[in-house]
C-alpha cells in the first residue's frame, strides 16, 4: 500500500539532562500499521537532534568595534599604547593582538606589517592563520598554519594552533597526532607549561568523546484516556415494530490506560583519514502499556555506513534496519539506505536534508496490505535557544 502526503512540521524541544531523565507526557499512538511514516518523524528528529545539534554548534566570536582606529595604537586592558611606524613595534603589537584574539586589531596591524622592512614571514602566517579561522576557513587556516609550522617548527604556539583548527575541522586523526606531539614538547618544558597541557589534554579527551558513544535515555509516564481510539457509538441497524432494536451494532468503550513513555539515542563514531569516518546511529522510542500489554509499541531505527564531517558540514549514507513491534510480537522490519547532508548556518542554528528509502515487510496478519517500498525527505531547520531549548520545522514528503 502506497501513501503520499507532504506536510510542515514544527516542534520544540525542552531542555534535557545528561542520562536517564525528564518526565515525558505523550498521547498514545495506536495506529501501528503507520508507525514508520511520518508521524514518528519528529520523535525520531528530535531525539537525534539532541546530541547533534550540540556537536554543530561553533564558538561564538564578536567582532570589535576597533576597526575604525589606525595602526599607530594598541589597547591593553583598558590603557592605549603607542606603536611605532618599525617592523619591531608594529610586530610586537600584532602578536599581543593575535594572543588576546583582537581580530579588528591583528588585520589593521597585519595590513601595516607586511609593507615594513624586516618583517618576519613566521608572524605574517601566524596572523593569516588566525584570522582565517576567525572567519571559518579552516582550509585556508590549515594552510597558514601548517606553512608556519614548516617554516619554524620549534614554535609550539603555530602548532599548537594547527592542532586546533584540525579539531575544528574535524580532522580527527591529525588533531590527536598533532596535539600528542605538542604535549610532549610541552612536558620537556617543566612547570612553566602545566596550563597550556591540561589545555591539551581538554582536546585530547573531548577527541575521546567524539570516538565513543555518545547518547541519551529517558522515561515517564503517559496518561491516555482513549487508548483504543474509540468512537463509543451505538447504531441500531434493524429497528423492531415495537420500537426496540433487532440488529445492531455497538463500537467497545474506550479504554483508559497509564503507561510508560520510553526514548533513547545512541551515535558512534570511527574517524578515518581527513574528514571521514565510519559512524552509526540507533534509536528507539516507545510506549509501554501494563495491563494493556496488546497496545504497547515500539520502533527501532539503525543505520551504520559512511559518514564525513568539516567545521561546518555532515555527509551520512548508509544502509539501514527498522523494526517496530505492536504488542509482545514483531509488527514490521525494514531493510533500506539512508542519507543525510546537514550544514551549520551560523551560532546556534542548522539546517539538514534527510532522505530514506526502505523496504516494509509486515509480519502480522491484517497489515500485509502495507508491505512495500517507501521514500521519504526531511527539510528541517533547528535553532539553539537560551536556556536549553531547541525548536526545528520544515516541510516533509512521503511516498
Amino acid at each position: 500500500m502506497r501513501r503520499g502526503t507532504g506536510a510542515v512540521m514544527a516542534s520544540v524541544l525542552a531542555p534535557r539532562g545528561v542520562g536517564i531523565a525528564g518526565v515525558l507526557l505523550a498521547a498514545a499512538c495506536p495506529s501501528p500499521a503507520l508507525a514508520q511514516q511520518a508521524g514518528s518523524g519528529d520523535t525520531r528528529l528530535r531525539l537525534d537532534q539532541t546530541v547533534e545539534q550540540r556537536k554543530a554548534e561553533a564558538e561564538t566570536r564578536v567582532r570589535d568595534e576597533t576597526d575604525r582606529l589606525d595602526p599607530t595604537s594598541v589597547e591593553i586592558d583598558g590603557t592605549v599604547y603607542a606603536v611605532g611606524r618599525n617592523a619591531n613595534d608594529t610586530g610586537a603589537a600584532l602578536y599581543v593582538s593575535i594572543t588576546r584574539r583582537r581580530w579588528a586589531d591583528v588585520r589593521r596591524f597585519l595590513a601595516r606589517y607586511r609593507t615594513l622592512p624586516g618583517h618576519e614571514d613566521g608572524l605574517i602566517l601566524y596572523a593569516e592563520g588566525g584570522l582565517a579561522r576567525e572567519a571559518g576557513d579552516m582550509a585556508g587556516a590549515r594552510r597558514a598554519y601548517r606553512a608556519l609550522v614548516a617554516l619554524q617548527p620549534d614554535f609550539l604556539p603555530g602548532r599548537l594552533e594547527l592542532a586546533r583548527v584540525l579539531f575544528l575541522d574535524r580532522r580527527d586523526r591529525e588533531a590527536a597526532q598533532a596535539f600528542a606531539d605538542v604535549r610532549g614538547a610541552l612536558l620537556a618544558q617543566g612547570d612553566k607549561a602545566a596550563g597550556v597541557v591540561r589545555t591539551v589534554d581538554t582536546f585530547l579527551a573531548a577527541l575521546r568523546k567524539r570516538r565513543g558513544v555518545q547518547g541519551m535515555v529517558s522515561f515517564g509516564p503517559e496518561y491516555t484516556s482513549n487508548l483504543n481510539q474509540s468512537s463509543a457509538s451505538y447504531t441500531c441497524l434493524i429497528p423492531g415494530a415495537a420500537g426496540d432494536c433487532l440488529f445492531d451494532r455497538k463500537v467497545p468503550d474506550p479504554i483508559a490506560a497509564r503507561g510508560i513513555n520510553i526514548e533513547g539515542n545512541a551515535t558512534l563514531r570511527l574517524p578515518l583519514a581527513g574528514h571521514d569516518g565510519i559512524g552509526g546511529r540507533a534509536l528507539a522510542f516507545g510506549d509501554l502499556f501494563p495491563g494493556n500489554g496488546r497496545y504497547s509499541q515500539t520502533a527501532v531505527s539503525l543505520y551504520a555506513g559512511y559518514d564525513r564531517r568539516t567545521a561546518a558540514t555532515g555527509l551520512v549514507l548508509a544502509p539501514s534496519v527498522d523494526l517496530g513491534t505492536l504488542g509482545a510480537r514483531r509488527l514490521y522490519d525494514a531493510r533500506g539506505l539512508h542519507g543525510e547532508y546537514s550544514r551549520s548556518v551560523g551560532v546556534g542554528t542548522l539546517v539538514r536534508f534527510e532522505a530514506n528509502l526502505r523496504d516494509f515487510t509486515y509480519r502480522r496478519d491484517g497489515y500485509r496490505d502495507y508491505d512495500g517500498r517507501q521514500a521519504d525527505a526531511w527539510l528541517t531547520g533547528f535553532r539553539t535557544l537560551p536556556h536549553g531549548w531547541t525548536i526545528f520545522g520544515g516541510p516533509d514528503l512521503l511516498d
